[in-house]
């Protein structure tokens, strides 16, 4: 099947064991290349494994026959690699030489001003290459070839002399390295091959990114693919080609992991982890250190910590709550942070009593408003004002909250309050109550007055969302909450149940563990995307929208970017017309 290469002089090829094509910008098709009437290519030349670039404009041909070097008005032929048939990658270096790899993972160096050669054999560089042979040379002096067991990495020099380099990509015996691709900006992507996916590897860099095919008719045809031959082009799509047909996976990049590993656990969420990454504009600006930077400020390497939830009450501190250690007091200056006895916060004997308790007891929320700090733990909610330092509890017995809330959020001097059974209460600051509003969705007749919610969200218009099986937009009013808006289960086009939200002024984000989509809150369309999780490592746990309008995901343990703009359509879709007829009569105007 045709390969494609593009010469260092923009010049694009397409060849295979039929022969050698050129692209014709003018024409705008591939057609065979020719150097004059008098030189062609015979039949034993024409079966072609791979080019490379050659010295003063020409090409390096691999062929079954040996290495032939085509300049524009010539060509040279030689025997080198003969031997080994059409199972032989060859590339050029910065210096004008030549690397080949061939199938009995020899590798093979060529300078051809001089015809000097020199040969590394198996004993001495190991598995080297796979049935494609697949290799890339940097700019630096650096070699990477693909292996069995993963990729091997050499360091050359104009001599021909190698030094290995070991790197650690792709171990796993099921992966395949297929292909190398060099980014605009010199960044090489690596690509390899499992049973059920793609994985990409920067090899620059120590991070990783696995793509999945995009849905369930691609990954059927990959499996039955034979030696895939992958290509990237400059528009970042992977075009996979093999004897079987041709795939073009556009955007491969939508999803990239930006942050791996950074060890977020907790037995729930992390929002307030990704509500800090939001409001910290240094962490937006540099995200990839300062992320982890910050996470490892508040955890030590004698003490395991996980971080449950945690609220900044000025510019250099911060309340937080632990899973299993209780509530802490930590103050931040630049890059260190410290913890203080939280028990300083107190001033009189009832917040001393209060605080103790908390220390070791099971944080779940927590919110300041104001002066006050509303607290949830099992079986109370806690509202302690700093200033006047009452100290009010909520319970089941003298409120409608149950054994437990688990989200707190607040529009002035409301605070809504969901428990973990769905159930909606709002604490009204000025009259220091937990109220139990109705619904009114007399507009909205298919909407069940006994839905339960699992996540809710204030608008910056100061709107209230809640959501479940379905989505609804509501007004509040003399403890009347109005529906507004109202988007079923059949609409949202979602599996299970909303367990996030994420907003900005113009989207609104909802995911359950396994898929997600999109409202537009201008025109009011939706764009789903069912079952999104297969693109990630584990269920999602969280997401948010970063300044820069990209979603956040959180598939413990990594944190993933999406790229919206590469995901959605933006522009309405092309008409294609095949034919126009047109009608007139003799005295028409």
């Amino acid at each position: 099947f045709p390969k494609l290469f593009k010469s260092k002089n923009e010049q694009l090829y397409a060849f295979s064991a039929n022969g050698l094509l050129q692209y014709n910008k003018n024409e705008l098709q591939f057609i065979p290349l020719t150097i004059d009437t008098i030189i062609t290519f015979n039949n034993s030349y024409n079966s072609i494994a791979s080019i490379a670039d050659g010295p003063d404009n020409s090409i390096f041909l691999a062929t079954a026959n040996g290495l032939v070097q085509v300049y524009p008005d010539s060509i040279i032929r030689t025997n080198l690699f003969k031997s080994s048939g059409i199972d032989v990658m060859i590339h050029s270096d910065e210096y004008g030489n030549l690397w080949a790899i061939m199938r009995d993972f020899s590798l093979h160096w060529y300078n051809p001003l001089t015809k000097e050669t020199k040969s590394y054999q198996n004993s001495s560089i190991g598995k080297v290459g796979d049935v494609n042979g697949n290799a890339i040379i940097t700019a630096n002096g650096l070699l990477f070839c693909s292996a069995y067991n993963g990729v091997q990495r050499l360091k050359y020099n104009n001599k021909g002399d190698i030094t290995f380099l070991p790197i650690q990509l792709f171990t796993d015996t099921v992966n395949r390295v297929l292909s190398f691709y060099t980014e605009k900006n010199g960044q090489i992507n690596a690509w390899a091959a499992a049973r059920t996916h793609l994985q990409g590897e920067y090899l620059t860099v120590s991070q990783s990114d696995d793509f999945l095919l995009p849905n369930k008719k691609v990954s059927q045809f990959y499996e039955s693919l034979a030696d895939p031959y992958l290509f990237e082009d400059n528009n970042n799509q992977l075009w996979i080609g093999s004897l079987k047909g041709l795939i073009k996976i556009p955007s491969i990049k939508r999803f990239s992991t930006e942050y791996k590993n950074v060890r977020l656990r907790s037995p729930s969420r992390q929002n307030n982890y990704l509500q800090f990454i939001k409001d910290n504009k240094s962490i937006i600006e540099s995200p990839e250190d300062q992320i982890i930077n910050d996470y490892e400020l508040f955890s030590s390497p004698n003490t395991k910590i996980n971080i449950w939830s945690y609220y900044f009450d000025s510019d250099t501190t911060a309340i937080l709550s632990y899973v299993r250690n209780g509530l802490k007091y930590i103050k931040r200056k630049g890059n260190t942070a410290n913890e203080i006895n939280i028990m300083e916060l107190a001033e009189t004997d009832a917040e001393k009593e209060l605080l103790k308790s908390l220390a070791n007891d099971f944080v779940i929320a927590l919110k300041i408003v104001g002066d006050d700090y509303l607290i949830s733990v099992p079986r109370n909610l806690i509202v302690w004002n700093r200033k006047t330092h009452s100290i009010i509890k909520f319970d089941k017995h003298n409120s409608k909250i149950s054994n437990f809330v688990q989200y707190i959020e607040t529009d002035g001097n409301i605070s809504l309050l969901l428990s973990h059974n769905g159930v909606l209460n709002y604490y009204d600051h000025k009259l220091h109550q937990v109220i139990s509003p109705k619904i009114n969705s007399i507009e909205f007749p298919h909407f069940k007055n006994e839905s339960t919610f699992s996540q809710l969200k204030f608008d910056t218009d100061g709107y209230i969302w809640l959501a479940g099986k379905e989505l609804v937009k509501c007004d509040y009013s003399d403890s009347i909450l109005q529906v507004k808006e109202y988007y079923s289960s059949d609409q949202l086009k979602i599996d299970g149940r909303i367990q996030f939200l994420a907003m900005n002024n113009e989207q609104l984000w909802y995911a359950s563990t396994e898929s997600a989509g999109c409202l537009n809150l201008s025109v009011k369309t939706l764009y789903s995307i069912p079952y999104i999780n297969r693109y990630f490592s584990s269920l999602i746990s969280d997401l948010t929208i970063l300044n820069n309008g990209q979603i956040l995901f959180v598939s413990d343990p990594d944190l993933i970017v999406m790229d919206t703009k590469k995901m959605m359509e933006t522009e309405a879709p092309r008409i294609r017309i095949n034919g126009i007829y047109v009608s007139n009569s003799v005295n028409s105007d």
